[in-house]
């Protein structure tokens, strides 16, 4: 053999060796990187789950992923840009059954048509769920028997038809025997109840937004519940309090709850110990609606350009103190059973006389019952409210007016009910702004003077 042909040879040899090699190899071949990174999408988060340690970080890379999960164990699982879980037809949705969970940043999209189960249905204590955006046709998150856990940042729409009845459509946050919890800045739309919360007790909801839904935010045999600076816009009903107890219910702004016959800004029925203070309720059918409740203390709202701005049936122990009454079709409307105590409002329909200049009226305002009855007789007077005719005929009605619902010390004007939260920061906002004025005329003249 020669030897050209010998090193021929070894050189075959030697090709081949090195292409088994880089084969074989994960560094070499852009080709290999690039089909891992073809097949990120496509790989289960439920495999990366498992194969995860306990309380372990796992931060998915951009991509679409399968969203039917199973966690069974402490972990924190952080979205990036452009992570995506999607749920197809027929498969189960994101279940956890462990504590300190957190779930943020991340995309979910619900492709299923059935409704009966949630998006992630969660049951543990200190579990987060964060900055998700869940588009679905069922309930975006249902929580229960969990403790001390938190709901933050999330964003939870209806995927369906618009036209599609709220009766078929999922809640946006649900929650049952949940105890000692946090749900605060997310932003629901269109689903069936914004934020639901039965059998719960020890729970702040604050900061929300709830829109185009049935109720905006739903109280079911509650206990200590604090629904604070929330806003409720086009829903049938912006709050419902139903057969729960120590509700607060401040800083909320509700509008336009005005869609339906049932509408109504606050609802309360069959509860006891309720403060309404400080809040916002507007465009409503019904502002404030109490049946069958007892221990409600509604003060210092403002509750403008409603049908009707408060009405009471079968109820005890109201207090209606510092409210402003503005643009209401009718301020106050009670049954025979329920008398609530009323003092120092604003009523802009009255006329008072301030004697000894306390800024409270010397004369008793009283609730004319004239127009609301006659609407309730013949609802197509309606049309004519705020007209000449209707007002010259409701100063002549004084029936029964030993009966009306009377102020007795209304206040002569409207006050600035967020006055007295924002006066400290208004105050040291000003100090602050004359502090820079001083500092800028001091540098201006000291300069001027040098030249």
């Amino acid at each position: 053999m020669s030897k050209i042909s010998l090193c021929y040879r070894l050189f075959s040899i030697l090709m081949i060796l090195y292409v088994v090699a880089v084969y074989n190899s994960p560094y070499t071949f852009a080709s290999t990187t690039m089909q891992s990174n073809s097949n990120k999408a496509e790989q289960s988060l439920q495999q990366l789950i498992d194969q995860a340690d306990t309380n372990a970080i796992l931060q998915l890379e951009a991509g679409e992923y399968n969203g039917s999960i199973m966690i069974q164990k402490p972990i924190t699982i952080i979205g990036a840009p452009d992570v995506v879980l999607v749920i197809e037809k027929g498969q189960a949705a994101i279940v956890i059954e462990s504590d300190n969970v957190t779930l943020s940043s991340i995309e979910i999209n619900d492709k299923r048509t059935d409704s009966s189960t949630a998006v992630i249905t969660a049951t543990g204590k200190e579990i987060e769920l964060e900055q998700l955006k869940i588009k679905t046709r069922a309930t975006g998150i249902a929580i229960d028997d969990t403790n001390e856990s938190n709901i933050a940042n999330n964003e939870i729409i209806w995927s369906g038809k618009s036209s599609e009845k709220l009766s078929s459509r999922g809640n946006g946050i649900q929650l049952y025997n949940a105890e000692n919890m946090t749900i605060t800045n997310n932003n629901i739309n269109g689903m069936y109840d914004g934020i639901y919360s039965e059998n719960s007790l020890n729970i702040e909801i604050r900061n929300n937004t709830v829109q185009n839904s049935r109720y905006a935010y739903h109280l079911m045999y509650g206990s200590n519940i604090q629904l604070i600076e929330n806003y409720s816009f086009a829903n049938i009903t912006g709050m419902m309090v139903m057969t729960s107890q120590n509700i607060n219910l401040q800083n909320n702004i509700l509008e336009k709850q005005a869609g339906n016959v049932n509408s109504q800004g606050i609802l309360l029925y069959a509860a006891m110990d309720i403060a309404i203070k400080r809040n916002i309720v507007a465009e409503s059918r019904v502002g404030i609606y109490v049946e069958q409740s007892s221990g409600i203390e509604i003060s210092e709202n403002d509750i403008h350009h409603n049908f009707v701005a408060l009405q009471f049936i079968d109820s005890s122990e109201q207090n209606i103190q510092d409210n402003n009454f503005i643009g209401n079709v009718t301020n106050i409307w009670s049954d025979s059973t329920s008398i609530p105590n009323i003092i120092h409002n604003y009523w802009d329909t009255f006329q008072g006389l301030d004697l000894d200049g306390d800024q409270f009226s010397d004369l008793i305002y009283a609730s004319s019952p004239f127009f609301m009855e006659l609407v309730e007789r013949r609802p197509g007077f309606q049309l004519f409210f705020g007209s000449n005719g209707i007002q010259f005929v409701e100063q002549l009605y004084q029936d029964n007016k030993d009966q009306w619902l009377q102020d007795s010390a209304p206040r002569m004007q409207s006050h600035n009910l967020l006055e007295s939260d924002q006066a400290g920061q208004s105050s040291w906002l000003m100090v602050f702004i004359w502090t820079l004025l001083l500092i800028g005329s001091i540098i201006i003249i000291y300069k001027s003077r040098r030249r």
